[in-house]
């Protein structure tokens, strides 16, 4: 497993490179608030379930490196996912600078458009 680390490494950068790019392109296209944007991310950004795991068997996939990829994935995510948010247009001070007005973005649409 370890003596060819290429699987591995092809699923850390999907989950890791390619993925937050494709979140970023799917967010700007979006005219949403920065709380969703927020949630997109974390949704967008972090791996997978085990139901991965179980997928990959299913279709007669290496279940050692479906297990080994899925617990690499968790242990980066905690790592990449605040070098993720703080890259994106999606900061702290712009959503703390908005909940300190107490007026969320839905708010300030008319009535039935939300």
């Amino acid at each position: 497993m370890f003596k060819q680390p290429r699987p591995l490494l092809l699923s850390l950068f999907y989950n890791f490179v390619l993925t937050p790019v494709i979140a970023w392109f799917l967010v700007q296209g979006m005219a949403g608030s920065p709380e969703l944007a927020l949630g997109f991310y974390l949704v967008m950004l972090i791996p997978g379930s085990s139901m991965a795991i179980a997928y990959t068997g299913m279709a007669g996939g290496s279940l050692e490196l479906a297990t080994v990829a899925q617990a690499a994935g968790f242990l980066v995510a905690p790592l990449m996912l605040p070098l993720f948010i703080l890259k994106t247009s999606v900061t702290r001070s712009h959503l703390h600078d908005q909940a300190a007005s107490g007026v969320s973005e839905a708010a300030r649409w008319p009535r039935g458009c939300v």
